[in-house]
């Protein structure tokens, strides 16, 4: 069969960088380098029929592992739909073996987005358009990120001086109080008028962490005046597939759009 078929193109062509360093300082006796690298991912941009090299904005995802694990990669599968939605995504890695107390990971996540600024104009990003989203303990270091907007006694590490603030968080399933376990605060605790908007989710049949951890979080955000808006699951276990359906990337991409003044 011979046949010439006419095509509409609705959807960007993504392109992946898989391993961009972002950070790399002195690890094991001063010796060896702790290096930590982001995945980027975004619709492609180099030939003439891509479209216009515009900026885009940028949602950074951190994922969760109980603080002692994560893989930056699990979820990129995923966060394409957020990528053919005109979004660059990029997945942080951060530290989370014994010889990284708390709070190097939060300064590891803001290093991360300080480079994303430092470099907008290379990997074609809004630096002005920022958001995170994070899943369990990526959504503490997520929260506590975007709680800490302006801190400087968490700016650590490489581009010094650049602002890591971000615009909006999205959390799935947050722990917001550990018990002071291993010195992390309670997150509702943390709020201020200098918070960004904040969109939690949580599986109300969560066995891992509660649905009344996020409420936590909810009720001092209410309380601070702060923009936010929770869901709960019906159903839903912690990590669930609930989490990845199109009705639920329709409810964060509509926030993402609105926080970040993306048309």
């Amino acid at each position: 069969m011979k046949k010439t078929i006419t095509v509409e193109k609705k959807e960007p062509l993504l392109v992946l960088a898989d391993t961009i360093v972002y950070s790399q300082r002195p690890y094991w006796c001063d010796g060896t380098a702790n290096i930590l690298s982001l995945s980027f991912m975004a619709p492609r941009l180099y030939f003439p029929y891509d479209g216009p090299k515009k900026p885009r904005p940028v949602l950074v995802f951190i994922c969760g592992g109980g603080f002692a694990r994560m893989d930056r990669g699990g979820w990129m599968g995923e966060l394409a739909w957020f990528a053919k939605k005109g979004y660059a995504v990029v997945s942080v890695e951060y530290s989370t073996d014994g010889g990284s107390p708390f709070p190097q990971q939060i300064t590891e996540v803001k290093e991360a987005v300080r480079f994303l600024r430092t470099h907008a104009e290379e990997l074609y990003i809004d630096p002005e358009k920022i958001a995170l989203m994070g899943e369990s303990a990526g959504a503490y270091l997520a929260s506590f990120t975007a709680l800490t907007n302006g801190k400087k006694e968490y700016e650590v590490g490489g581009n010094p001086g650049v602002d890591s603030s971000v615009r909006a968080a999205v959390v799935w399933y947050t722990p917001c109080n550990l018990g002071g376990w291993k010195d992390y605060p309670d997150l509702s605790t943390m709020v201020s008028k200098d918070a960004p908007p904040f969109l939690l989710l949580h599986g109300s049949a969560d066995e891992l962490v509660k649905p009344e951890q996020s409420e936590m979080l909810y009720a001092s955000l209410e309380k601070a005046d702060i923009s936010a808006d929770l869901y709960f699951i019906e159903g839903a276990n912690h990590a669930d597939t609930h989490f990845v359906q199109s009705e639920v990337k329709e409810i964060i991409l509509a926030f993402l759009n609105k926080s970040l003044d993306v048309q």
